[in-house]
């Protein structure tokens, strides 16, 4: 991770006057203890990267001067989790690890089994915090683009995204060998159901959509397991064929 580096949700040109406020100042001041004259980096989660002089540290922000700036481009190819949304704590890791492994977009939903039933303004804030700081551990500089939806029907696009669901039929073939065997091309999604799995009538309507129901391991996973392993091999088999 960048020791220095900061988020803010503005555009970053060169010199331009930056005011770091919030969590992001008190990052700044007191874990990374930056002081005035001192260089650090800025992202805004939208391909900018920019590097800045701090002007000074007040009370309650600091202001940057940007000295230099630079935008990258998004990768080719969509990678999109959509997932049941399960317990609080099983979340926070889904969301910093699928973040870290690069996901395009991040849809939560409401299944018919998940035991929370919406998340409210402060668990919302709580995911944005998780996936600032996982963009800016791995270095990433997008932010994931993260939905809520009141049903799994709602969170499927309908577009030509090639559609993956965990399956635990034991007669479920292996992701890898249905990957190489239509080789998807363009964007992909992966769905994962909250801790009591996806209902038959979520299933059902997977398959409607012709999705392709695949089996990640021997063992059945929890929900925080599914997709850190579904997305690493979407990333590694991304990888390779690039």
């Amino acid at each position: 991770m960048p020791v220095n580096r900061f988020y803010v949700d503005r555009d970053l040109q060169k010199d331009a006057q930056v005011i770091i406020e919030g969590d992001e100042f008190y990052h700044l001041r007191d874990s990374t203890r930056t002081k005035p004259g001192e260089v650090v980096e800025l992202i805004n989660g939208r391909g900018f990267l920019a590097e800045g002089v701090v002007a000074e540290i007040k009370k309650a922000h600091a202001s940057i001067e940007v000295k230099s700036s630079l935008f990258q481009d998004k990768e080719d190819g969509k990678i999109i989790l959509i997932q049941g949304v399960p317990r609080m704590n099983r979340l926070d890791t889904i969301i910093e690890k699928a973040t870290e492994l690069g996901v395009t977009a991040i849809h939560l939903f409401m299944g018919d089994r998940s035991e929370r039933k919406g998340l409210s303004e402060s668990s919302l804030q709580r995911v944005d915090k998780i996936a600032i700081a996982a963009t800016k551990q791995c270095g990433r500089l997008y932010l994931p683009e993260i939905a809520t939806f009141d049903n799994l029907e709602q969170s499927v696009s309908h577009d030509d995204t090639t559609l993956f669901f965990g399956d635990v039929n034991p007669a479920a073939p292996l992701f890898v060998e249905e990957w190489n065997r239509i080789r998807p091309v363009g964007a992909i999604a992966f769905v994962i159901g909250p801790e009591s799995g996806l209902s038959p009538a979520e299933e059902e309507f997977l398959k409607s959509r012709r999705a392709i129901g695949v089996k990640l391991a021997e063992n059945i996973l929890r929900t925080d397991t599914a997709p850190i392993l579904a997305i690493g091999l979407v990333k590694h088999l991304c990888l390779m064929h690039k």
